[in-house]
């Protein structure tokens, strides 16, 4: 009873607060689509059998690619896969074009849950990482839907801001099945969050499953960015946050003077950013280009902006070295193993706590360096293009310390065969 009673407060403050997110998000770019966010769906038809994926945004739906590429394999079901941000929408159709069915994740109140779930009737729900919406797991619940948390993680703050939700909701923020937890210490963090032991599992991180080979993935736009980088050395900074192109400004120009044919890719983690980081550059003396429109580049063009979604692995495969971004300023950091797995040697910064695990391994096997600021650029840079044993050792190491966590996907469907009576295996 007091747990319905505090939900049902929760309730009242969120539609208090609707009003403001619906504005926000309008004006963010969703247009009409914001009916979406209220359970009110068009032009979309309705498969026999589907499946529920939620993934909040790009690093979580690039971690679900592997579990959307299974069940678009081996299952009946067509899934249909919501996120919160529009990049994720943007990524949605880049990945999985018209095999799966897109919308955005229904704001937490009821009735806009009951109005998802009527109208695309999914057997199960797979929600990645961590999204503990009350309505949202007690809707899912009510229409005995079974929902399983995959991958899931537990940050620090996280854990605070739900712990302090725990003296109201003992049983934790709502019914879950099954929780698939990346290690044993988020396992103990959601057991403290009071979800039962027995419907905790320890299934690995499916993010080291999720890299693919990019030559494979295809083959066509990787001989063009070949082509495009033919006689350059190349430093990707991917998934840069704002702030972070300015801190590492001095140093490329640096870099630049001791290798003329240095070409910098720079792959701002959210595109719609593009025309203001390629501002801060020409402003400061670069020569810049951007990737949608750059045919060719001579040596001139020395600064490459990346302004589409879903290419950013394929700028690691041709570069010589890698710098992981979100993380030289407290963002929490972003995929360090994506450049690893393409045979990169890799740099991040020291506010990796989204990636704390993976970074702690990579760099204790002396897999990847962690740089503070311009002046630890260059000399990490430096080290790395001028010595190819150096190069080697990274690379190789990294590729061994990913092969050795492989195997999320198998134990996750494995355990989900069980509770499905095989019908996600």
């Amino acid at each position: 009873i007091l747990d319905k009673f505090l939900v049902s407060i929760y309730s009242v403050f969120f539609l208090l607060a609707l009003p403001i997110l619906l504005l926000r998000c309008i004006f963010r770019g969703d247009g009409l689509r914001v009916f979406e966010r209220l359970g009110v769906f068009q032009n979309i038809e309705i498969d026999d059998k589907s499946i529920w994926i939620h993934a909040v945004s790009v690093g979580e739906l690039l971690a679900a690619r592997p579990i959307v590429d299974r069940i678009l394999c081996q299952t009946s079901f067509r899934p249909v896969i919501t996120t919160t941000t529009q990049s994720g929408s943007a990524l949605v159709k880049t990945l999985f074009k018209e095999k799966v069915h897109h919308a955005y994740f229904p704001f937490d109140l009821p009735v806009f849950h009951k109005r998802f779930l009527r109208f695309f009737k999914p057997s199960y729900v797979l929600v990645l990482e961590t999204e503990l919406w009350p309505n949202f797991l007690q809707v899912v619940n009510d229409h005995n839907i079974q929902l399983y948390l995959l991958n899931a993680r537990l940050s620090e703050s996280s854990f605070r801001n739900y712990y302090k939700l725990g003296y109201f909701f003992p049983k934790g923020l709502g019914p879950i099945s099954g929780i698939f937890a990346q290690n044993k210490s988020y396992a103990q963090l959601f057991k403290k969050l009071g979800y039962e032991e027995a419907k905790i599992f320890i299934s690995g991180n499916i993010k080291y499953d999720s890299l693919v080979n990019v030559k494979k993935a295809d083959f066509a736009l990787n001989r063009k960015l070949v082509q495009l980088t033919k006689g350059r050395l190349v430093i990707t900074l991917g998934s840069t946050r704002p702030g972070e192109e300015l801190l590492l400004l001095n140093g490329l120009k640096r870099l630049l003077q001791m290798f003329p044919k240095l070409l910098v890719v720079v792959a701002p983690r959210h595109p719609k950013r593009a025309r203001e980081v390629s501002s801060m550059f020409a402003s400061n003396g670069f020569k810049v280009q951007f990737s949608s429109t750059a045919g060719e580049l001579d040596f001139s063009d020395n600064v490459l902006i990346v302004d589409s979604l879903g290419i950013l692995n394929f700028y690691y495969q041709v570069s010589n070295l890698a710098f992981v971004g979100g993380s030289l300023l407290p963002y929490g950091g972003h995929n360090v193993m994506e450049p690893c797995f393409q045979g990169v040697p890799t740099l991040t910064g020291p506010y990796t706590h989204n990636f704390e695990e993976e970074v702690m391994l990579l760099k204790s096997e002396g897999a990847i360096r962690v740089i503070c600021d311009s002046h630890d650029l260059v000399a990490s840079a430096k080290l790395i293009l001028e010595s190819r044993a150096l190069k080697d050792s990274m690379t190789k190491k990294a590729r061994k310390v990913i092969d050795e966590k492989r195997g999320a996907i198998n134990n996750i469907f494995g355990k989900l065969s069980e509770y499905t009576d095989g019908e996600l295996y």
